[in-house]
């Protein structure tokens, strides 16, 4: 592409704006360009301390640096190491960068091409809650207080649909079909839309937050937004993960997780109750069904249970050679 000629020689940071805006061209989603953007403006960050300015200058020995730099680095928020599939992430962007680079023509040959990527341990089973757990955490708001009730609408809201964080984040009042009893999620992962049951009881909640608390903080900020600070903004992910971790503390559960760990719940409990993977894979708003296996394991008593109930060589039959 003749019109990229002049980024051969341009800033770094000038050709990392340029391939987001080549991001936004392709139609990926805002939230991923806007991880793309953190993480290629922290590479910039390391490259410029270094004194590379350019695309050129760009090797594949600063990068395998680059790799021994995220393995020490800090997350910025928690201030612990940054995970190895976070580190991962970091470099399969700078990677993906980097053959975009070559694809026009900006660079002769891929600096990336024998990166590695940090090995990932192998994957455990998720934790979820009981049903006498999740129960325990509905009734921890104060539902007596304005925010209270906000906050029991947003714990069942997650619980009935278990729906993303980022996904409830966005919400907005059009997108409750009450006669349906849907939720209208427009920005799912990947930016794809669908449709997801919910139920009575957090309609109920909604409407009641809806009725006696967001009306009297909507501000000319809030739009339409379903969900709202108390300055009347948007509530953030962030925000509700903080939400959701203090119901759990308050509750006595000491299981690790927020927002995830409700969703992961409700998709294991409804597995338990009999729904067949295919069906939670569209709930759940998943591309692969391999991936609602990997988020939706049952409790070993329920298999115990089924195996006892099922299986031919199960507890019910007799030991033939124990009666000889």
């Amino acid at each position: 592409m003749s019109d990229l000629n002049h980024l051969r020689t341009a800033k770094l940071s000038t050709v990392i704006d340029r391939y987001l805006l080549a991001l936004q061209i392709d139609n990926q989603s805002p939230r991923t360009i806007e991880t793309v953007g953190y993480q290629l403006t922290k590479f910039n960050t390391y490259c410029d301390e270094r004194g590379v300015a350019a695309i050129a200058d760009i090797t594949s020995e600063l990068l395998a640096g680059y790799r021994r730099h995220l393995y020490h680095r800090q997350n910025d928020r928690t201030g612990t190491p940054l995970k190895p599939s976070t580190q991962a992430q970091y470099l399969v962007n700078v990677r993906a960068f980097c053959k975009w680079l070559v694809k026009h023509k900006l660079l002769p040959v891929d600096p990336s091409t024998n990166l590695e990527l940090p090995r990932l341990p192998r994957q455990q089973l998720s934790e979820f809650l009981t049903l006498e757990e999740i129960n325990a955490i509905l009734a921890v708001p104060d539902t007596t207080k304005p925010f209270g009730i906000r906050n029991r609408a947003i714990l069942e809201t997650f619980y009935s649909s278990a729906i993303r964080a980022s996904e409830l984040s966005t919400l907005s009042l059009h997108d409750i079909d009450r006669d349906r009893k849907l939720l209208v999620i427009r920005h799912g992962k990947g930016d794809k839309p669908r449709l997801s049951p919910i139920s009575t009881t957090a309609l109920t909640w909604i409407d009641r937050y809806i009725d006696e608390v967001r009306a009297s903080n909507v501000r000319s900020i809030s739009g339409s937004y379903l969900f709202i600070g108390q300055r009347g903004r948007r509530i953030s992910r962030n925000r509700l993960a903080q939400i959701v971790k203090a119901a759990r503390e308050s509750a006595g559960i000491t299981k690790d997780g927020a927002c995830h760990l409700i969703r992961h719940t409700a998709a294991t409990l409804m597995l338990e109750g009999g729904a067949d993977l295919r069906s939670l894979q569209v709930f759940l708003g998943h591309e692969s069904l391999q991936t609602t296996q990997r988020y939706t394991h049952v409790t070993l008593g329920h298999l115990r249970e089924i195996h006892d109930r099922t299986h031919p060589d199960g507890d019910k039959r007799k030991d033939s050679n124990r009666d000889k």
